[in-house]
């Protein structure tokens, strides 16, 4: 019965695993769709260190509302630059 469960164990000891590594290189900043934003650097509990943009909004906006676009696979945060620009009140 517990075969299976140790076959999987053992067969997942010898697979080679994969992170994903974020491109370092930003295909743009806010500065260029001329947004307005802070830079960022948020530390984790084990001490890594994640940067990230806030984006500001106009004195005519709804300050009480917030919206966090993260991304799950590599890239990195300029990807979504444009989505930003959409949420974003100028």
């Amino acid at each position: 019965m517990h075969k299976p469960l140790l076959l999987i164990i053992g067969i997942s000891c010898y697979c080679q695993s994969y992170a994903i590594k974020p491109s370092k290189k930003y295909e743009a900043v806010p500065d260029t769709m001329k947004l307005p934003y802070e830079k960022n650097v948020i530390t984790t509990s084990d001490n890594i260190k994640l940067k990230s943009w806030i984006f500001l909004p106009t004195k005519e906006a709804d300050n009480n509302t917030s919206i966090v676009l993260a991304y799950a696979d590599a890239g990195n945060m300029s990807w979504w630059l444009m989505q930003a620009t959409l949420f974003s009140p100028m």
